[in-house]
């Protein structure tokens, strides 16, 4: 799949997606049918619907998803998208169905790939497996439910005008746009939008019926939360039988350096992932930020600019505000290798700012950054006026050195 969130460092044999500039927390925000509220305590079974192209199924996001199913059910299929993905593509790229189906079909395979590490990291609770919706459309009930739907939304006003609200949202469209930004006219548009939700309701339909009988999505909408709260006489009875459950995502904190972009296959198809839980100051409000960043200094640097040495002194903590850098540190030979990439939203150089020993590693501008730093006399002015904040800044830097302890730990165990 296409992201320009996602990079490759090559020179490691590594794939990695960027989990963004911060961590996110998922909690319940409503669900429909109302009758149905007992879900929000979990359940044996649901499924995630996934919309490929969606921030919201991405990297930490997507992640916060996962988490909070995993400590609910005890079952989940990911279902993801991708044959209605062609649709999203013939309307921006204007792409004939046959290229649009191929392509939809590549970026369905390339999440299922990318994200299945993410599955394994909260296996252990919850068991997780992969649903394509290209899978789904071969049940037989598939072509009835779909006709069903069809002919609702030619004869049922409501319906049509559900299906209308729908458009304006998939299409962000509403009273902001002034011009057609598609590849393709404004009616066809609107006609690919009506296509998407009546042929995702269908598949959700065939999914309720071969034992799914929740819909977990991040955010809301409202046309499949009505279909399931039987508002449309006519429509398929598998949607009136559906829970849809809505979720909201919230900003939760930053990460440290080696959480901000995570590992999640190497080149001998070996796959790892980061430790979800070293994050930086993950309950704290804006107003314990702002009061934080009273207390740092902006520096800039441009690209191929040192940050940070390795071996040398300097007490600073520092949060990535914008733009790329590496992490690298010295061979035997005098060579460097580069052992992370970190991004927007991550929190280094935490090792020396709590010991004040040497640097481990250097850090390196890849493009131009701005950088937060907070200084051990600062911090200490920050503890004197704000002691809460201080104390939480050095418990996170202590349960992330911790796990990495841990984690070295269970590396040796396995060495030959």
């Amino acid at each position: 799949m296409s992201d320009p969130n996602s990079i490759r460092a090559s020179n490691l044999g590594l794939e990695t997606i960027s989990f963004g500039t911060h961590r996110y927390k998922a909690g319940f925000e409503g669900i429909a049918p109302k009758a149905k509220g007992y879900f929000e305590f979990g359940g044996e079974k649901s499924m995630l619907g996934v919309s490929l192209g969606n921030a919201n199924f991405e990297g930490a996001r997507f992640e916060a998803s996962i988490e909070w199913i995993s400590e609910r059910f005890e079952r989940c299929a990911v279902v993801v998208g991708d044959s209605v993905y062609r649709l999203t593509l013939q309307l921006l790229e204007g792409l004939d169905e046959d290229a649009a189906r191929a392509k939809a079909m590549e970026a369905g395979a390339d999440f299922c790939r990318l994200y299945a590490p993410v599955l394994a990291q909260f296996g252990g609770k919850c068991q997780f497996e992969f649903i394509r919706f290209s899978e789904v459309e071969t049940a037989e009930s598939f072509a009835g439910h779909h006709n069903q739907l069809r002919a609702l939304a030619r004869d049922d006003a409501a319906f049509a005008r559900s299906i209308s609200d729908f458009a304006d949202l998939y299409l962000g469209r509403g009273d902001k746009l002034d011009a057609n930004p598609f590849a393709v006219s404004a009616d066809q548009a609107a006609q690919i939008a009506a296509d998407y939700l009546i042929e995702e309701s269908a598949l959700f339909c065939c999914l309720e019926e071969m034992g799914w009988p929740v819909l977990v999505y991040p955010g809301s909408i409202d046309s499949i939360a009505d279909l399931c709260e039987g508002k449309f006489a006519g429509a398929p009875d598998a949607l009136a039988r559906l829970a849809f459950l809505s979720l909201d995502l919230r900003k939760r904190g930053l990460y440290f350096s080696d959480g901000a972009v995570k590992v999640l296959r190497t080149a001998a198809g070996v796959e790892t992932v980061a430790n979800p839980d070293a994050g930086f100051l993950a309950d704290s409000s804006d107003q314990d930020w702002n009061a934080l960043f009273k207390f740092t200094k902006i520096k800039r640097f441009g690209p191929r600019e040192e940050v940070l040495g390795e071996e040398r002194d300097g007490r600073h903590l520092f949060i990535l505000i914008d733009g790329r850098a590496e992490v690298t540190v010295k061979r035997a030979d005098g060579t460097h290798q580069q052992i992370a990439v970190i991004e927007a939203g991550s929190v280094f150089g935490e090792q020396a700012f709590l010991d004040a020993q040497p640097r481990s590693a250097t850090v390196t501008a890849l493009t131009d950054c701005n950088v937060r730093t907070l200084g051990w006399r600062d911090f200490g002015a920050l503890r004197d006026k704000h002691p809460g904040i201080a104390c939480d800044i050095l418990l996170d830097i202590g349960r992330v050195l911790s796990l990495r302890a841990r984690r070295q730990l269970k590396e040796l165990q396995f060495m030959p």
